[in-house]
């Protein structure tokens, strides 16, 4: 069980290493919102040569505003 939790630590971690931008590759903007925990988002671009790679190159949050917890995550 230990060492599967390391494994999964050090999946978790390779997968969220920030790369640095390919300025001649289209960049991507990824946002996901819930009024009850807040927006994020991350901008990266994808393997030129395996489009199923995303790399992530920045990532933001932040938490609802009261306001923002009385809308539809569409909304916000």
């Amino acid at each position: 069980a230990m060492a599967a939790a390391e494994q999964l630590k050090r999946d978790l971690a390779a997968a969220t290493l920030l790369h640095t931008p390919d300025w001649s590759e289209p960049f991507w903007y990824i946002v996901d919102s819930s009024p009850t925990s807040g927006i994020g988002a991350v901008v990266g671009q994808f393997d030129k040569n395996d489009k199923n790679k995303f790399y992530p190159l920045a990532f933001a949050s932040r938490r609802s505003t009261p306001a923002e917890t009385r809308l539809w995550a569409t909304e916000m």
